[in-house]
C-alpha cells in the first residue's frame, strides 16, 4: 500500500519517508497512525485537502488554499491529499464527496466541510480559531 501525501510550506513535517519536488512534499507509504502525528502540529492549524486530479471543483479549490497557505503562512499548514492514489486513507475518513476539508488544531479535528470553501469563510474559520 502507497500513501502519497502533498504538503505545501510543511518543512518542519520532512521525514525519512519523504522527498521534495516543486515545493511539495511527497509522503509515501504513511500509515494512518503517521498521518495522525502529521496533523498534530502544537504552533499552527493544519487543513487537509482531499481531492482527486480529475475532479474540476477540487481545481476551483486549490488556488484559494494556495492564497490561504501564503496569506496565513503564520497560522497555517496545508495538506494536500489526492484521494486516487490513497483509497484507504478515503475509506477511513469516509470520503463520500470531493473535495473535503479537514481543520486540524492541535491533532483534533475542529471543522470540515464538503464542496468548495470561499476565500472569505476560510478567513473567517481561520480568525475564529487562531
Amino acid at each position: 500500500m502507497i500513501i502519497c501525501f502533498n504538503i505545501t510550506y510543511g518543512q518542519n513535517l520532512i521525514d525519512s519517508n519523504s522527498t521534495t519536488k516543486n515545493n511539495e512534499i511527497t509522503f509515501e507509504n504513511l500509515s494512518i497512525e503517521e498521518f495522525k502525528k502529521k496533523v498534530n502540529n502544537k504552533n499552527k492549524l493544519v487543513l487537509v485537502n482531499f481531492s482527486a486530479e480529475w475532479c474540476i471543483v477540487c481545481k476551483k479549490q486549490k488556488p484559494i488554499l494556495d492564497e490561504m497557505k501564503i496569506e496565513k503562512k503564520n497560522i497555517l499548514e496545508i495538506m494536500y491529499l489526492n484521494m486516487e492514489k490513497n483509497p484507504l486513507i478515503a475509506e477511513y475518513f469516509e470520503v463520500d464527496g470531493l473535495p473535503v476539508n479537514l481543520l486540524y488544531d492541535k491533532g483534533k479535528i475542529i471543522w470540515s466541510r464538503e464542496g468548495i470553501v470561499s476565500k472569505i469563510e476560510m478567513l473567517e474559520l481561520l480568525n475564529n480559531n487562531k
